[in-house]
């Protein structure tokens, strides 16, 4: 939603770049009309497909979303329309940025695209992350939403913790919105909390983070 409270206040404590994404058409002048100097906004959005800005590649993807979501052109989640033609991979996010070196900190609560972009951050770009200190996840495991397979499931946590060496910092489960209090069917099975669609997490990499730590102690 429109919120920026926190951006706002690591970007006013730390005096850091913050770029911040949603691809969802309903909050675009909104986002547009923020002003924070140290807070970029993007309309742009998380996928697993490199975003090929042809106009041909544009008119295709709308087309396919707007058959899933009943001839509309997008997705619908609780803030809106999500614009399928401006979703592209973290790594093409971060090459269009002009950023230098690793993302710090990285935020994402995108309404179930975590599953997908993820799994093809495994695949396809496995070092990206390498630099990262913390990833600050909500996952999303509710059938109403963009839900994940069960492969999709274990993919990430065994990407972010086995892989990349993550541990979990932080993690509390949320109830949602009212429709979307249940979760999918193999987690159910394994007894996962029944009314609630998501869960909130913090994965912090202690080595990165000290460096990290040390840097933003030496520039205060």
């Amino acid at each position: 939603g429109d919120v920026w409270g926190w951006e706002d206040k690591i970007a006013d404590r730390y005096s850091c770049a913050i770029e911040a994404y949603d691809p969802t058409r309903n909050l675009r002048s909104k986002h547009e009309a923020h002003a924070h100097k140290h807070v970029r906004f993007h309309y742009a959005g998380l996928g697993a497909q490199r975003n090929n800005v042809t106009a041909a590649a544009a008119e295709q993807r709308a087309a396919a979303a707007a058959a899933v979501a009943g001839g509309s052109g997008g997705t619908q989640n609780w803030y809106g329309e999500v614009d399928p033609r401006v979703l592209t991979t973290l790594e093409d996010m971060i090459v269009a940025d002009g950023r230098r070196g690793s993302v710090d900190v990285l935020k994402v609560d995108c309404e179930g695209c975590e599953w997908a972009a993820f799994e093809q951050i495994a695949r396809d770009s496995p070092r990206l992350l390498e630099g990262t200190s913390l990833v600050l996840l909500e996952v999303h495991i509710t059938p109403t939403l963009i839900a994940p397979t069960l492969a999709q499931f274990n993919g990430l946590f065994d990407f972010l913790i086995d892989r990349l060496g993550f541990r979990v910092w932080y993690m509390r489960n949320n109830v949602g919105y009212k429709r979307d209090r249940h979760v999918v069917d193999f987690l159910a099975a394994h007894g996962a909390k029944a009314d609630q669609c998501c869960y909130e997490f913090a994965f912090v990499h202690p080595t990165v983070a000290r460096g990290l730590a040390r840097r933003l102690a030496e520039a205060q």
